[in-house]
């Protein structure tokens, strides 16, 4: 059997698990949530100025309260999900007192994990910055920097897998995952390829951060819309509001299952379920 009739095995295999276990949506539903709320009070009055186009000046400070509380519980939750995957890929059904074990047990290493990642791609980063003194090697050097960093992303996609299944540190997981991949890679670039556009990590956005006077751009794949302030922004809010809720509810179920889904190929490849 070829390794994408392989993998397509273990994508129903997935699907089955995550149809019979939908306890494993509520964490990431949970964390949105909780996000959201935080946005709204502490970025809330922020974000009016600005589509309004008036100045808060206690802007930057409230991006500053939450990027730090958006890390640790990003980390809280991403630790106890995945016991959850763990679990579920065995063949246990999963509820709060896993999901409450996994942070116990992962959260120190997923932190770690995450502070290693950046340290990687800032390292990938400086790849294009050695470039960009020479006008004609410019684009070459970002092209260089977002392959190497998307391979690096493919050969560490299953980090966690391997450190949830044997228990192991950062670094050993890491090597793992490099090992790991090594025999299954072209069925794994295509997982973290797709995955990338669910989970944000692969959004290229170019215009993402781009805005002009009280005008917001929206860049989603396959999809770019721009929402305009002044007198329309209730009637824009409307439409914007339910819809990126909508989105991001569907990008927590992909991604739950694409996340479920490299448990499950690990797990079967190296003999534990």
């Amino acid at each position: 059997m070829g390794q994408f009739s392989e993998l397509w095995s273990y994508c129903k295999e997935a699907f089955n698990v995550v149809k019979e276990r939908p306890f494993l949506f509520l964490p990431p539903v949970i964390f949105m949530g909780l996000l959201i709320v935080v946005l709204l009070v502490a970025l809330g009055p922020a974000f009016a100025g600005f589509v309004i186009g008036r100045n808060v000046r206690f802007f930057s400070a409230a991006v500053l309260f939450v990027i730090p509380m958006a890390f640790v519980a990003f980390a809280i939750v991403t630790a106890g999900q995945q016991n959850l995957y763990r679990k579920a890929a065995l063949g246990h059904y999963v509820n709060m007192g896993d999901f409450l074990d996994g942070i116990k047990w992962f959260t120190g290493r997923i932190v770690l994990g995450i502070l290693l990642f950046m340290v990687i791609f800032i390292g990938t980063a400086l790849v294009a910055v050695l470039f960009l003194p020479v006008p004609g090697l410019r684009v070459l050097g970002i092209i260089a920097a977002a392959v190497l960093g998307f391979v690096i992303k493919v050969f560490l996609s299953a980090w966690t897998a391997a450190m949830a299944f044997k228990d192991m540190g950062v670094t050993d997981a890491f090597r793992d995952s490099y090992r790991f991949v090594k025999e299954f890679f072209w069925p794994m670039v295509l997982l973290t390829f797709i995955k990338g556009f669910f989970d944000g990590s692969g959004n290229n956005g170019s215009d993402a951060g781009r805005n002009s006077g009280s005008n917001i751009r929206i860049n989603l794949p396959g999809i770019n819309f721009r929402v305009f302030g002044g007198q329309n922004i209730r009637a824009d809010l409307a439409v914007l509001i339910p819809f990126m809720i909508a989105m991001a509810i569907i990008s927590i179920v992909i991604t739950v299952y694409l996340e479920q889904l490299v448990f499950v190929v690990y797990g079967r490849r190296e003999g534990i379920i």
